[in-house]
Formats: structure tokens, sequence, C-alpha cells
């Protein structure tokens, strides 16, 4: 194991508070998993999904960022997919 990485998303719905990223359970998971990762060497990994303040998370030791999380770059690729799609399709019709 080279690094720790938490879902918000999914971590809210375990603990039975869905989509409350900033909720103090959260957030304390988090400030928890950090030390640990940092204590054992690890990186932490954080992104801009939702949960702590990214720029809070670095300065406690997070080293690897996310931009973004899968599902908003897969729904980003689909809409730049059709829009390429419908913009070729006017353009070849007859």
């Amino acid at each position: 194991v080279d690094a720790l990485m938490m879902g918000p998303m999914d971590l809210s719905l375990e603990l039975g508070i869905p989509g409350e990223l900033r909720h103090p359970s959260i957030l304390a998971a988090y400030d928890t998993s950090l030390k640990a990762a940092v204590a054992a060497g690890k990186h932490f990994v954080c992104g801009d999904a939702g949960g702590p303040p990214v720029a809070q998370l670095v300065a406690k030791g997070a080293r690897i960022l996310l931009g973004s999380n899968d599902a908003n770059y897969l729904l980003q690729a689909l809409s730049q997919a059709a829009q390429t799609l419908d913009r070729e399709a006017w353009v070849s019709a007859p």
C-alpha cells in the first residue's frame, strides 16, 4: 500500500448521512485517516469532490491531488462526445 484515498460520498452513505460531505463525522474521519497515513509514511490522496477543503488537507500532509471524481470525469467525457457527434452529424447531413 502506497497511498490512502477516501471517497467522501461513499463514506457519507456508509455513515447514514448521504451527501453531507462536510459533516463533522466526515471531517473527523479524514483527519484521523490523514494522520495515520502520514504517520505510516504513506501518501494521502485528496480531491475536489467534496469532503474537507483541499488546502486544509495539503497543509496537514496530503500529497496526491485529484481534480474531481470518476463520475464527474465520465459525465464530462460523455457530454463532450455528444456535442462532437451532434456537431459532426449536422456538418455531414445532406
